[in-house]
């Protein structure tokens, strides 16, 4: 067949060792995607850890704010002793808390650690503008607001929560109370970040960044670690807050990576292979075809040798013949035909 030609053997090689490589291919394929669900378990796992961390630990000190609500409401009148008295109790509870305080009117008039928030102290919340807003939105819709992280006045960052407290006046007609107030406390963000373990001797392999400022989740700004991170396809896990959300984002420090644990060796070995499964079918393809070769080139040398012989005998002129030693003619010419 003419199919199986010169270049047979060479073709047959190649495509051995290209079905060695597809092979390789095909496991690398299988590896990474293996690599990439362990390592995105692995981000998942310390995700949910630090998440989990991150919103007892607001959360839990935020709450402290209910313990103030309640105190204004127990009080007829509110003087400088009793609220240091609740108050430094009250926040005594968790560590990590800058101040609490009561804000008549909106007017921050009473503090703990009035040594280091003493530029605090009448501080009108409905005539700073950057704070204006998000207070007025607070009273209007009776919500629990979530500041920050922000500069404070007094120095320092801090989450701020505020809770307005609407108390019931004998003297107004008020069925749900008219506004008294704010009761609001001062979270270090640092502190919370430690706690958290988010801090960079904390996270190991792994990087980290937050955003949702003012509780506005996914819409709010990155305060945080970098935010590039959130373009860069992280984990993320929402951190519920007693109002709106924060966004954590995960992801390995070196980025998601293909290259698993015996990459290059599976490639480097599976090239050497492939070089000797082709080599090893091309020898054994080429082997057969040159001994056919050999047979067919020796064939056609016996035709040709034979051919001449008879001619040579034909061209005598006397009668030839040639007999075996068992008396059989082997070989004879016109003449010796015509004798006989």
């Amino acid at each position: 067949m003419k199919f199986f030609n010169h270049k047979s053997p060479i073709v047959f090689g190649f495509i051995a060792a290209m079905m060695v490589m597809a092979i390789v291919q095909l496991i690398d394929f299988i590896e990474i995607k293996t690599f990439n669900q362990t390592s995105r378990m692995h981000v998942k796992e310390n995700l949910d850890v630090i998440g989990g961390k991150l919103k007892s630990a607001i959360n839990n000190r935020l709450t402290l704010v209910q313990g103030l609500v309640a105190f204004v409401k127990s009080q007829d009148e509110i003087t400088e002793d009793k609220f240091i008295k609740f108050a430094t109790q009250l926040e005594g509870l968790h560590e990590g808390v800058i101040s609490l305080q009561l804000a008549p009117k909106a007017v921050v008039t009473f503090v703990t650690n009035k040594e280091r928030n003493e530029k605090a102290i009448g501080h009108n919340l409905l005539v700073d503008q950057k704070r204006r807003q998000s207070v007025l939105k607070a009273i209007n819709n009776r919500e629990y607001i979530i500041a920050g992280p922000l500069n404070l006045i007094q120095g320092g960052t801090a989450l701020i929560g505020r809770w307005p407290i609407f108390k019931t006046n004998p003297a107004v007609s008020s069925k749900h109370g008219a506004f008294w107030g704010f009761a609001t406390i001062l979270i270090d963000v640092h502190f919370l970040f430690k706690e958290a373990g988010l801090m960079a001797k904390q996270t190991g392999d792994l990087q980290f960044a937050l955003r949702g400022k003012n509780g506005l989740g996914a819409k709010g700004d990155v305060f945080f670690g970098n935010k590039k991170l959130f373009d860069a396809n992280p984990l993320i896990a929402d951190i519920s807050l007693p109002s709106g959300s924060w966004q954590l984002a995960a992801l390995p420090i070196a980025g998601w990576q293909s290259n698993w644990a015996g990459r290059n060796f599976l490639w480097i070995g599976g090239f050497i292979l492939a070089l000797l499964v082709g080599w090893t079918i091309y020898t054994l393809t080429s082997d057969p075809m040159r001994l056919r070769k050999v047979i067919e080139s020796t064939t056609n040398d016996l035709q040709e040798s034979d051919a001449r012989l008879h001619g040579a005998v034909n061209s005598l002129q006397e009668s030839f013949a040639l007999y075996g030693a068992d008396g059989k003619l082997i070989l004879c010419n016109e003449g010796y035909k015509r004798r006989g």
